[in-house]
């Protein structure tokens, strides 16, 4: 096995005691030697920031750097500006890898020395169940740029877009200035994948699984909705990525319809979030609105689809830009629901079903 290449690990860390043990002792027993491991204590206030430092005294490939806490986007992009080697891959603190995680990913550079990103499956593993759940895979192909589209829509990676479970190009990386925006806050892995693939002119998939990540943590932000202000930014920022590689790429009916699917899946998650908080006044509001129906004009009748007939009354405002209509459908809706409070969920279970 040829280990000449330095591949570079970041590992952001927050208040992972239960679960850093098993992660980095999987790191640190590798097959593939030549590593170093970047772990960015992110403000812990458990012994987290100690375990770090007790790994960089019994492996010298391990390096610790202590920051306050400012969120899983600047302790990466810390990584980023300490890194040494010539690829990337980042493992979160909370998931652990196989023992030949690094040596499959770095096997397929040799297979084709011209690619510029691996990408491998993962295990999904349910802690509640504390079983795997499922796997996400790929069939083993290497896709020139004008063939890179294929992988969002036939090997469907815009579902897979967390940041993991990949070998990124450093040099790539540099040159395009490429870093996690620190204003999103979920979803921030799936922009830097869009970001750093806009700039590849060649992309490998393999079918090796070697990643297992961890769902149903309460650690885990995923499925968690965080405020109207951070789900906007994140459909702002993921859409005009999107819209990046499609002006720049000859693009397919089934990319556009992956893509519309996404765009509209975060657009709803800022919408419920909107109307949540209540922050925002009617006007502007009302203006969010009518922007994104002038941008959505002709998907939202065909690709925002429910099968409750609350939310098909929605739907149908919006396509037929009543956004007047929408807002005081909505407001009325939430205005409702905070004043039943957990009651609202049994009544709405009751309408839903008729």
């Amino acid at each position: 096995m040829d280990q000449t290449e330095l591949i570079s690990i970041i590992t952001p860390v927050f208040n992972s005691e239960e679960t850093l043990d098993q992660c980095v002792h999987s790191i640190l027993a590798q097959s593939y030697k030549n590593f170093e491991l970047i772990l960015i204590n992110d403000g812990s206030t458990d012994k987290s920031g100690s375990l770090c430092d007790k790994y960089a005294l019994i492996d010298r490939r391990v390096k610790v750097f202590h920051t306050f806490n400012q969120g899983v986007s600047r302790a990466r992009n810390h990584g980023i500006n300490q890194v040494k080697g010539q690829w990337l891959c980042f493992i979160d603190s909370d998931d652990w890898v196989s023992p030949y995680y690094l040596e499959h990913l770095q096997s397929c550079l040799h297979k084709d020395i011209s690619t510029q990103i691996v990408i491998g499956g993962a295990y999904y593993f349910d802690v509640k169940k504390q079983q795997v759940s499922k796997d996400y895979h790929f069939c083993s192909v290497v896709l020139e740029r004008e063939e890179i589209l294929k992988a969002f829509s036939q090997h469907q990676l815009i579902y897979f877009g967390f940041v993991c479970s990949k070998l990124y190009n450093v040099t790539l990386i540099k040159q395009n200035n490429l870093f996690f925006n620190p204003k999103i806050h979920h979803s921030e892995d799936m922009i830097f994948m869009l970001d750093y693939i806009f700039y590849c002119n060649r992309l490998t998939l393999t079918n090796y699984i070697d990643y297992y990540y961890r769902i149903g943590s309460n650690l885990s932000l995923s499925t968690k909705c965080l405020g109207f202000s951070s789900e906007y930014n994140c459909y702002i920022y993921l859409k005009n990525a999107l819209d990046k590689i499609a002006e720049n790429n000859e693009v397919g009916s089934d990319f556009r319809e992956s893509e519309v699917t996404i765009k509209l899946y975060y657009l709803r998650r800022a919408i419920f979030e909107m109307y949540k908080d209540a922050s925002l006044s009617r006007k502007e509001r009302i203006n969010i609105l009518n922007h994104s129906i002038d941008y959505h004009e002709t998907e939202i009748k065909k690709y925002w689809n429910t099968i409750y007939w609350i939310d098909k009354i929605g739907i149908y405002f919006l396509s037929n830009h009543l956004s007047r209509l929408y807002d005081s459908y909505m407001f009325s809706l939430f205005f409702i629901r905070k004043t039943m409070g957990s009651s609202w969920f049994r009544v709405r279970s009751l309408i839903l079903r008729r």
